[in-house]
């Protein structure tokens, strides 16, 4: 029999099977949360002060008081990890507002829900690396910082969700969300950058967007290797001159795009710039694993 995995929830560690919340939490009923997705390699989570820093800053913009085990989020994660027999693993971490008896009002001294999920990482193809994906531009549109800070990573994500149902039924990886005004912020559950006369251009970050920690690693990455970065608006027209273009989040590091919507990116392969930033966000992977880096 298949051992079940072990979850963590509000300071327990227990079977899948029982891991349980109250029907009126409002992170099922309303969104009401923040997460964080992240990557562990060989039984060490990658960035993971990155990830508890935009937690607790998600949770502060929120109103919702950090529970006290959120102070232990790092030994929790070591648990986890070491009780389900994961090397390398998807981990999801978060924190709810917890349960108020199912109407919209914040009952007063409402107990947030904290959990942390970890389980095996399917690693995605390696001929999408070497060949690249299919993007598609969605007709949803990203919601403006001015309606909503997006800076913040919420468990309410029913505009990403929508955008790669559409995505999908266009046979592509991932959607390509625009801004109100047709600027390009990001991916439904990505960060974009593409390549143009050896330079990186990707989304700023006053372009409605997530800046993703995979994001900000990626345009360190390119600075140390003598690649010059330049953030800004940019309309779709860019995609479609570009010499090439990459996603990125914590799970698929850095995917290469080889075509957008129907047009090919470049010469439909990944190009230069692309597979140097590749192998070297994998090389500091391998340094961090391997506790050369501090």
């Amino acid at each position: 029999m298949k051992n079940k995995l072990m979850i963590y929830i509000n300071g327990k560690f227990v079977q899948e099977n029982k891991a349980m919340v109250s029907i009126f939490d409002r992170g099922f009923l309303f969104g009401d949360g923040a997460f964080e997705t992240m990557r562990a390699y060989s039984s060490k989570v990658f960035k993971l002060d990155e990830h508890i820093k935009r937690l607790f800053y998600t949770l502060k913009a929120l109103g919702i008081k950090p529970p006290s085990l959120l102070t232990n989020i790092s030994f929790q994660m070591n648990t986890i990890l070491k009780q389900n027999k994961l090397k390398d693993a998807y981990i999801r971490a978060g924190v709810t507002r917890g349960a108020s008896g199912g109407g919209f009002e914040i009952v007063k001294k409402i107990k947030p829900t904290f959990y942390i999920i970890a389980r095996p990482f399917k690693p995605y193809p390696e001929s999408w690396y070497n060949k690249g994906v299919k993007a598609a531009i969605v007709s949803i549109r990203k919601i403006p910082s001015s309606s909503f800070n997006s800076k913040l990573k919420t468990h309410n994500l029913l505009p990403n969700i929508l955008a790669r149902i559409e995505a999908r039924k266009k046979g592509a990886f991932e959607g390509i969300l625009l801004d109100e005004n047709g600027y390009i912020c990001e991916g439904a559950v990505s960060n974009i950058f593409f390549v143009k006369d050896s330079m990186l251009l990707t989304p700023s970050v006053q372009n409605d967007i997530l800046s993703g920690i995979t994001r900000q690693t990626v345009i360190g990455l390119a600075k140390e290797l003598g690649i010059k970065v330049r953030e800004g608006k940019f309309k779709t027209e860019r995609l479609f001159n570009c010499n090439g273009c990459f996603l990125t989040n914590s799970l698929m590091e850095i995917m290469p795009v080889r075509m957008v919507s129907s047009l090919l990116v470049g010469n439909g392969k990944p190009d230069i710039i692309t597979k140097a930033l590749i192998s070297s966000y994998r090389d500091i992977v391998k340094r961090d694993k391997s506790g050369l880096i501090k």
